[in-house]
């Protein structure tokens, strides 16, 4: 992918905006990227601008209403301008949607993930999903991963017609999950460094996060953790737990009522063996 500097150049004289240097341009779409309309207005002036905005725009993606719902049909439309776009995105926000939507929206979200194969961070609100269906669309599009790669995940990549991927969204290191904490399957066996629940756990929700992680790739490789938890639960027996099953954790937030702290590792195993 081109850089910044070398999109759009020419080298006959420029007035007025298109005067200004690509870096600053791009310093301007960064000031509307809350401005939507605005921006996607900018994007249509000229190659020039469509080029440098579309970094500012798809690098950092925050789904909502029916504007997100467009942008996602857009996203994975198939064309090349479209699949240009999803390599951009490196940050996606999915916000909450309406109950109405839901079965729309969590298949255009799946899809689009699928072809998101540089994306970094993704953060899902996901209160008011339909959980089975939500999975089985994750599954289907490869986005679940197991403690192998079965045949039938590269059959669905060959054959979808998109830039997917058997391993899919490679480059996530960091998630965080509200609502229904089924969502966080999409994090097994991946090495992501960062992971936050929103949803306050009990003694049982607990249980399965850590023993799902326990001697995986995810536990392995996680670096920080932030949970919230309910009130009831002893934190002086949930810490070596924790050390347990992430071994490699620098950083532990934990969330309880009014009591939030942050603790390494290292200082659980030293106090608590």
């Amino acid at each position: 992918m081109a850089s910044l500097s070398n999109v759009g150049l020419h080298h006959m004289p420029y007035t007025g905006l298109h005067s200004l240097a690509n870096e600053t341009l791009s310093q301007v779409a960064a000031y509307l990227f809350d401005d939507q309309p605005s921006i996607s207005n900018l994007m249509l002036v000229n190659k020039r601008l469509s080029g440098v905005c579309e970094y500012v725009r798809y690098t950092s993606l925050a789904v909502q209403g029916n504007r997100g719902r467009r942008m996602l049909a857009s996203l994975i439309s198939g064309s090349p301008t479209s699949d240009r776009y999803c390599l951009t995105v490196k940050r996606a926000w999915f916000k909450y949607w309406q109950d109405a939507e839901t079965y729309l929206v969590s298949a255009l979200m799946c899809e689009a993930l699928a072809r998101m194969i540089n994306l970094i961070s993704l953060r899902i609100d996901g209160h008011s999903v339909d959980i089975p269906h939500v999975l089985s669309r994750m599954d289907r599009v490869g986005l679940i991963r197991t403690d192998r790669i079965p045949l039938s995940i590269l059959g669905k990549s060959t054959t979808s017609g998109g830039p997917y991927s058997a391993l899919s969204l490679p480059n996530m290191r960091n998630l965080m999950i509200s609502g229904r904490l089924e969502l966080t399957a999409i994090a097994s066996h991946r090495p992501l460094t960062e992971l936050t629940l929103e949803t306050v756990l009990d003694y049982e929700d607990l249980s399965d996060i850590l023993e799902s992680a326990e001697n995986t790739l995810l536990g392995r490789s996680l670096a920080v953790l932030s949970l919230k938890v309910i009130r009831s639960i002893d934190l002086g027996l949930v810490l070596p737990l924790v050390g347990n099953a992430f071994p490699n954790l620098r950083c532990c937030a934990l969330e309880q009522t009014a009591i939030k702290f942050s603790v390494s590792i290292f200082i659980c195993r030293r106090a608590y063996g």
